[in-house]
């Protein structure tokens, strides 16, 4: 197998973009109902993955006239969704095909033909278009329909089957002739059929590409016929198949890997290398084959019975799921397991890969053990619960430390994001910030990056003249009055029950809008079906029973999907828009809702649990979906709304969805993988050079002014280790061309009395308390990085802290002068203190930091509590803008020499700022102190070059404008970004002392 020679983008999902049709070919399209497994289901939870719809292909039917479940159901007189995202709720092909078999048997029918439907862009169930358009619908002939059934029959009760016969007739009338081979389906670049209407490639909206084999055709393998037919897969990851075709394939050459969807344990290995080699040189997907045993208890158990619920609030019981299994958990490893082999075989150098959503949380870890240089991000989908709730996963610190392989995790919202860093911290006792986790062995960045759309094909789509016709079709049928859309999944997380009770409270409150609106709810099948339909439909009825009349229902409630057309159609014309998620990640229909109201600028409603509200912000009209009243005002509001208002709101909107569309979605997260990856690249390199004095020597020698920033903590472990230190400061003090600071996390009095050089005890500058205080060289004077009055914070964190003290035996808590510290490394139960130490941090963060501006960090055996913009980092700028202050009229006052010696992460904190020093953006008014504003130091300087021990020896003293010099240098951890790496601290002051020698 050839695979390309430059870089690609692995793009990894559970289910791949593309299924194989891998029934034989040549027999009698039939359905035939597959194996049970009965002893493996409890009632009410989803049947298993292996339970699955068997469906044979008529030789004549090709891949653009092939059987789907959007045709079997509506033939059986249920509806399917169509092309919807399986990241937003629990769907999947094998629970639809297996509702719709039992379906089929309720009639005694062990097989139906099915008849090739074509469901183009004029497809839609009759009693969809017949409620929405009329008794004929747009552009429908009147024989070709069902007459439009009874609106309370519809969502509440079947199809009887003389109903479900009249359906598949029309259907069956519908059809169209089947084309002459020559007219079938072009294989488009990245396998797509860009001559099908029907495929889930109508919802997306994108421009087919060319093919990348361009003698390959669907059911063909190096020119043979194969038992098999490629096509498009309906369900999975949608939203990111959409934004990634978007993009060109110059800019992202992409590989899919990840399953087919369906059962595959019957493959025999010579067709399952034929099937892989067509799927990987024409359609650019690897598959991975996962028996159905595991990927019925990854999939069906763990993903849709644990992690699913979990992660959008709703805690399982254990009697009725069987997601929190043992044997789920080691499905779900095993699944992981294939995966990463699947990954490590086709990757090469330099591929970025990029893994998909809450099916597979374990596998950055995997891929990491196998390829510790990949380039690895990680996206998930859907919305990251608070600590509170993933802390009752029973894997929780297994899922954590596979996501913390990655070089980058991406989240829609900063919400999400929060709630990853601030669980890491609580569970693993990891320091984070808002943007990283520092982990034992690398720093993984955390990032936003909020999905879009394609505006352009959107509106290309929009502005089609069937659409435009189906728009004024609208305006004639609901005449007079407002019309208010909705369109969600049938589950509890999409809150369609809630929107429904504040729409009755609506009309409650408001009498005189009876009869002069309606609201037409979309509701898409889901696993729930049965579980929340009747609650939803009950609803219903009683809403259109108590307001509506025999002229008038204010509900259209289609519990299906329709056309993309018409769903356009539904957006231009709607008068408002209302998503009502109890929880949700980025809700894209929010976003073509926008777009499609650029003539008529009507507002949006939405959920501020849904995180498209994070994005958008106030311009959209915010409610609280629990809160039916809130809601019933805000559909009152959006309907009276001024005009003005409404395009002030609308332009706002606008701004936000074009501006984070799909294609700057896709470039923008790989691009920040590649550049997270080159920031730690260096933590896995084995070519760390050793802190050597030779490599520094001549530049020390040549340089007129010299500063050295030391951590004093990490050159000294224990107080009778200062007197070396001690005796080589003394010696590079003897230098008039030296400044020497010492930053360190002791009080400004501990750092006094340990440093008492000989003659003068203030010669040398200090940065006590992590940055808190600083003493300039030559004085004896500290002055505060923060005003003592101006830290209202310390009390209410100081009853904090004694409230754990006081229940971890063997602690306590320090009180610095700025800075809280509790010291828990000394608690009877040591791992009972790492735990309550991630509980108060967790407690004060979430208790405060909004409130205060601290920082909360933990140290070795310590958490400490700071201001949060007082740090060792934000020292540096001061010591600088001091040296440059009190030099002046003195030749290359700015150092031309810096050397930075430190231990932690922090001190990484002051390797960056001293290598951007020069680079003009530090030297700002609030980084300078008032009295030295005017200071050229501020002034755009030549960046920095780092240390080199090619540098020329011979440059004299005193040269005019000497090159300068930054070095950079860790002790004892090569987990800190640095130039050089020092074993220990006596190396660190061997060095020293060999600079100092060699410079006399």
């Amino acid at each position: 197998m050839a695979k390309p020679a430059e870089s690609r983008v692995l793009v990894v999902s559970l289910f791949a973009p593309y299924t194989a049709n891998l029934t034989p070919q040549g027999s009698t399209p039939t359905l035939n109902r597959a194996r049970r497994s009965p002893s493996t289901r409890q009632p009410g939870m989803r049947r298993p993955y292996t339970d699955r719809l068997t469906i044979s292909a008529e030789a004549q039917l090709t891949p653009s006239r092939a059987i789907r479940p959007q045709a079997i159901t509506a033939a059986a007189g249920l509806t399917a969704s169509s092309g919807v995202d399986d990241s937003a709720g629990p769907i999947a092909p094998p629970r639809l095909a297996k509702l719709t078999a039992d379906r089929l048997d309720s009639s005694n029918s062990n097989s139906v033909p099915c008849p090739p439907v074509d469901r183009g862009e004029d497809f839609a169930c009759p009693d969809a278009t017949a409620q929405l358009f009329g008794p004929t619908g747009p552009d429908c002939n009147d024989s070709t329909v069902v007459p439009p059934l009874d609106l309370a029959q519809t969502h509440t009760t079947s199809l009887t089957h003389s109903k479900r016969e009249a359906a598949r007739v029309a259907f069956a009338a519908k059809a169209k002739p089947r084309p002459p081979q020559s007219e079938i389906t072009e294989l488009s670049q990245g396998g797509r059929l860009a001559s099908h209407p029907a495929t889930v490639l109508d919802r997306m909206y994108t421009t087919p590409k060319p093919a990348a084999t361009k003698d390959a055709s669907p059911g063909t393998v190096d020119g043979a016929s194969s038992p098999w037919s490629i096509e498009p897969l309906n369900v999975g990851n949608i939203g990111l198949f959409n934004a990634i075709n978007i993009c060109p394939r110059s800019a992202t050459n992409r590989l899919f890997v990840g399953t087919l969807g369906v059962s595959t344990d019957g493959l025999e290995p010579d067709a399952r290398h034929s099937l892989t080699q067509q799927l990987y040189t024409q359609y650019d997907t690897c598959p991975v084959y996962v028996p159905d045993s595991e990927l019925d208890g990854h999939y069906n158990k763990f993903c849709k019975q644990a992690l699913w619920p979990m992660f959008h609030y709703i805690l399982p019981e254990y009697p009725q799921s069987m997601g929190w299994e043992p044997d789920a958990w080691e499905a779900c490893l095993a699944v992981h397991r294939r995966f990463a082999d699947a990954v490590a075989h086709v990757y090469q150098e330099g591929d970025v890969v990029w893994i998909n959503d809450y099916h597979l949380l374990l596998l950055p870890g995997m891929i990491r053990d196998r390829l510790p240089n990949a380039k690895v991000g990680f996206f998930l989908h859907v919305p990251f619960p608070s600590s509170e709730v993933f802390r009752c996963l029973h894997v929780r610190k297994e899922i954590l430390r596979g996501l913390l392989g990655a070089d980058l995790i991406g989240f829609q919202t900063v919400s999400f994001a929060r709630h990853f860093t601030q669980t890491c911290s609580r569970i693993l006792s990891y320091e984070t910030s808002p943007n990283q986790v520092f982990t034992p062995h690398a720093t993984v960045s955390v990032g936003i990056f909020p999905i879009g759309i394609d505006p352009d094909a959107l509106r290309r789509k929009k502005d089609q003249p069937a659409v435009k016709a189906m728009v004024a079709k609208l305006r004639e049928k609901y005449a007079g009055k407002k019309v208010i859309i909705g369109r969600d999944k049938l589950d509890h997380v999409k809150g369609v029950r809630q929107k429904l009770l504040a729409f009755e409270k609506f009309l409650s409150r408001y009498p005189e809008w009876h009869g002069k609106v309606v609201m037409i709810q979309i509701a898409l099948s889901t696993a729930e079906h049965n579980e929340i339909h009747s609650q939803v439909t009950d609803v219903v009825t009683r809403i259109n029973s108590k307001f509506g009349s025999i002229s008038y229902q204010p509900i259209v409630f289609l519990h299906q999907d329709i056309p993309f057309s018409q769903y356009l159609a539904l957006m231009t014309f709607a008068n408002a828009f209302i998503i009502t998620s109890l929880r949700d990640g980025m809700n894209l229909t929010s976003h073509e809702y926008i777009l499609c109201q650029e003539d008529y600028h009507n507002p949006l409603i939405i959920s501020e649990f849904a995180g498209t509200y994070g994005l958008l912000g106030a311009a959209a009209i915010r409610v609280n979906p629990w809160n039916v009243v809130e809601t019933s005002e805000a559909i009152h509001e959006a309907l009276v709304m001024p005009k003005e208002e409404k395009q002030c709101r609308w332009t706002e909107l606008y701004h936000h969805i074009t501006t984070a569309s799909a294609q700057s979605w896709v470039t923008g997260f790989i691009d920040e993988v590649e550049k997270s990856h080159r920031a730690i690249q260096h933590r896995y390199s084995i070519d760390f050079p050793r802190l050597d004095a030779r490599h520094l020597a001549a530049r020390y020698r040549s340089a007129t002014h010299r500063l050295l920033v030391l951590n004093y903590d990490s050159l000294v472990s224990a107080p009778t280790e200062a007197v070396a230190v001690i005796r080589v400061l003394s010696e590079l003090l003897s230098d008039p061309g030296n400044q020497v600071y010492l930053l360190s996390n002791l009080t400004a009095d501990q750092l006094t009395c340990q440093v008492t050089l000989p003659g003068n005890a203030a010669l040398v500058g200090a940065v006590a308390e992590n940055g808190c205080l600083i003493r300039y060289q030559g004085t004896d004077r500290w002055e505060w990085q923060t005003q003592p009055d101006d830290m209202p914070w310390r009390d209410p964190v100081l009853k904090i802290l004694n409230y754990y003290q006081e229940r971890t035996p063997g602690s306590r808590v320090e009180t610095k002068e700025v800075a809280l510290v509790w010291h828990y490394g000394s608690a009877d139960n040591p791992s009972y203190g790492v735990w309550q130490a991630a509980e108060c941090q967790n407690h004060i963060e979430d208790a405060l930091s909004a409130s205060y501006p601290i920082h909360v960090t933990r140290g070795h055996q310590c958490l400490e509590v700071t201001p949060k913009d007082t740090t060792k980092a934000s020292a540096i700028p001061k010591i600088l803008s001091h040296l440059e202050a009190t030099a002046v009229g003195q030749q290359a006052a700015f150092p031309d020499f810096i050397l930075a010696v430190g231990n932690d992460r922090s001190d990484e904190d002051v390797f960056t700022i001293l290598e951007r020093c020069q680079d003009g953006t530090l030297w700002t008014a609030s980084s300078v102190p008032a009295s030295q504003q005017g200071s050229p130091l501020r002034e755009q300087r030549p960046s920095l070059p780092v240390a080199d021990d090619t540098q020329p020896t011979g440059e004299a003293r005193g040269q005019e404008s000497p090159s300068p010099t930054i070095a950079t240098c860790v002790v004892g951890t090569p987990f800190v970004k640095a130039q050089y790496f020092a074993p220990s601290a006596a190396s660190v002051l061997e060095c020293l002392q060999q600079l100092t020698d060699r410079s006399n």
